[in-house]
């Protein structure tokens, strides 16, 4: 699938919605994770550029599931308009996907990911192959990404069955 095809999937799949109120951006009370969301406060997803998403890279692991839910597709389109698969945002994200032993942390990851709808979590499916072919010569970031892809597939987070595949958990 070509980049601009992919990004107009991700846009049709994330069209909805408006930015978080300022009080809804961040999880954490402290000032790191504080500094690292508060400069989202009121900025739709669309108009923020891969070199702003760079910066603000760690806010994906403050923000509140609300918040990440939003947000993500400007980090998956940042990639895909930049075209550098190595952005430190891309290895969140793949970090954020991938299995642990740690009940917390996949606590922490479910919330965030059983916000997508299953349009949202194609879109995602397809953003992961892309960056799977992009991800030469083979090696652990070829791994990372595959791995992910297969978690995203077999719905690792989310819970098994929805009332309503169109509409994330309220």
């Amino acid at each position: 699938m070509s980049e601009d095809r992919l990004r107009g999937m991700i846009e049709q799949a994330f069209a909805e919605g408006s930015p978080p109120p300022a009080q809804d951006l961040c999880a954490s009370p402290d000032d790191e994770s504080l500094e690292e969301t508060e400069v989202f406060s009121g900025k739709p997803w669309r108009e923020l550029d891969p070199d702003f998403l760079h910066r603000y890279r760690d806010a994906l692991f403050w923000f509140t599931p609300e918040a990440f839910h939003y947000y993500l597709p400007a980090y998956l389109v940042a990639a895909l308009v930049t075209g550098d698969e190595n952005a430190l945002y891309v290895h969140n994200l793949l970090f954020l996907l991938r299995p642990t032993r740690d009940d917390r942390l996949n606590e922490f990851r479910k919330e965030r990911w059983e916000q997508l709808t299953d349009v949202q979590i194609q879109a995602l499916e397809s953003w992961l192959s892309w960056l799977l072919g992009k991800a030469t010569p083979p090696g652990v970031f070829q791994q990372e990404v595959q791995q992910a892809l297969e978690k995203v597939r077999e719905r690792h987070w989310w819970r098994e069955t929805r009332s309503n595949p169109d509409h994330p958990k309220p």
